[in-house]
């Protein structure tokens, strides 16, 4: 099993969570004025 950070997050990436599987379609990375950055 392998994991991944929040900064390699790209279009068409497969995940397995328990027994479902996802693809990313989209993601958005955001920083905010003041806060941390985040990605959506």
């Amino acid at each position: 099993m392998s994991t991944y950070n929040t900064s390699e997050f790209r279009k068409g990436l497969k995940v397995q969570i328990d027994v479902n599987h996802f693809i990313m379609i989209e993601f958005q990375f955001v920083k905010p004025g003041k806060v941390q950055d985040l990605y959506k």
